[in-house]
């Protein structure tokens, strides 16, 4: 046990100490070298602090690679701070935004228009996970999702991406607009949200709320924060346990002989799929499978394209699966910090982090900057958001939200503008004055992106 405490306080140092010196210097829980390291250290360290509180790991974690993993991870979130740093050091405070997404009237006919497409990708997703149910008889996403059918199964997962790009641009909108005032809309919209995802199993309903959560937490007192924070995380644990029964009537028994040990348990290791992933990875390059050196981040570029190959397009999770468990109907996810080991061995991982934090850096001080919009601050929320999500996943996962997050959201723009510019025209012609939109309020430098 004494092999793996001292990597573990290597790690929780190197992760927590900056996170906490940043804070007291900026005061800001939404800095991505505050808010990122303490998550990455809990989620990827969870097996093991439940472990030495006389916990089991669960099984398929290769106990004697979990002190190298430790350590690995390390480097990286040192590196994932350097990076971060060195690009907000860099960044100007003094420039300030403009454009489109700083039209009054232009803003509000998009989030018009972010609630209806949020909306309607809602019902269409509720729709298709009906289909997927009535097709099987089984509880668990896996078994409905097989059962589905391909096509089915391919409309899900398009429209749950859909969904959460687009239900993430709907609340960076309103959180603009809003300034900390709670709208009805947004709180009945983001409840049918977590009533669809908790029947389907899910939990990217989490992330969504959490970046509501981030985009106000200048506005809203500590305590209702605090609240919040606690709720999601009982639903993530919530979803954890039920995932393990097969029937209803499994999962009411599991829910009626939980206890508070339970409910630990699955925080700290029903969430933390990347030490399990990292382990085997240790375990199979290069001895059994060799280096990647980059190919499966080309591979991620490259899937989006026409014509793409079949191998191109298979997730690393496909992989892994094939690999570890092949035939077997559970679902397994992957990790950013075993995928960047995989292709450059020890150095893969503060390489790959280095630049994951400079990129998040990049758009936090892009969303913080005086005068910055909404655009702004949705695909910085979308990056971040989702890189919590991508430490379990791997590269395509975290570029293709970021992709359709940049082409959602300037669709949204296009047409907002479309329908903005069309409504000006009319009401002109009607009283015979100019088309110009109004200037943008002088308020606008002070308000920053949340």
């Amino acid at each position: 046990m004494f092999g793996t405490v001292g990597p573990l306080l290597v790690f929780a140092a190197l992760s927590l100490i900056p996170a906490l010196l940043v804070y007291r210097v900026r005061r800001d829980v939404i800095d991505p070298r505050v808010l990122f390291p303490v998550l990455y250290f809990l989620l990827t360290s969870g097996p093991v602090l439940w472990h030495l509180s006389g916990g089991a790991y669960y099984p398929g974690i290769e106990v004697e690679q979990v002190p190298d993993v430790l350590l690995s991870c390390a480097s990286g979130i040192v590196a994932f701070t350097i990076g971060a740093s060195l690009v907000l050091w860099r960044s100007s405070r003094g420039g300030r935004a403009g454009g489109l997404q700083h039209d009054p009237g232009i803003m509000q006919v998009a989030r018009v228009v972010l609630v209806v497409a949020s909306v309607t990708l809602l019902l269409a997703y509720g729709y298709v996970s009906w289909r997927m149910k009535q097709a099987s008889a089984g509880q668990l996403k896996t078994a409905m999702i097989t059962a589905g059918g391909p096509e089915l199964a391919r409309w899900y997962y398009f429209l749950s991406a859909g969904l959460f790009v687009a239900s993430t641009a709907l609340v960076a909108l309103d959180s603009y607009l809003a300034k900390g005032r709670r709208s009805p809309i947004i709180l009945g919209f983001l409840g049918l949200y977590l009533l669809v995802q908790t029947w389907n199993d899910e939990r990217e309903v989490a992330l969504v709320l959490g970046a509501w959560i981030l985009l106000n937490t200048r506005y809203w007192t500590r305590r209702f924060v605090l609240s919040l924070i606690l709720g999601v995380s009982v639903f993530v644990a919530t979803i954890a346990i039920v995932r393990a029964g097969q029937t209803s009537a499994d999962r009411a028994k599991l829910m009626e002989d939980q206890d508070i040990s339970d409910i630990a348990e699955s925080l700290l290791t029903r969430s933390s799929s990347n030490l399990f992933v990292f382990s085997k990875i240790l375990v199979w390059v290069p001895d059994e499978e060799p280096y990647r050196w980059g190919s499966t981040y080309a591979d991620s570029v490259l899937s989006f394209f026409p014509g793409a190959s079949d191998e191109r397009k298979r997730a690393l999770s496909d992989w892994f699966k094939s690999r570890y468990a092949p035939g077997s109907s559970s679902a397994y996810g992957f990790a950013m910090d075993a995928e960047a080991f995989m292709n450059f061995g020890w150095v893969g991982p503060p390489l790959v982090f280095f630049f994951w934090g400079a990129l998040l850096g990049w758009l936090y001080a892009r969303a913080r900057r005086p005068g910055a919009g909404w655009f702004n601050a949705f695909l910085w929320v979308l990056t971040t958001s989702y890189s919590i999500f991508a430490v379990r996943a791997d590269s395509r996962m975290l570029f293709k939200m970021v992709g359709y997050g940049l082409v959602g959201g300037s669709l949204v723009l296009m047409i907002s503008a479309l329908l903005a510019g069309s409504a000006r025209r009319a009401l002109a012609r009607r009283r015979g004055g100019s088309t110009a939109p109004p200037a943008p309020a002088t308020s606008g430098a002070k308000s920053g992106a949340s």
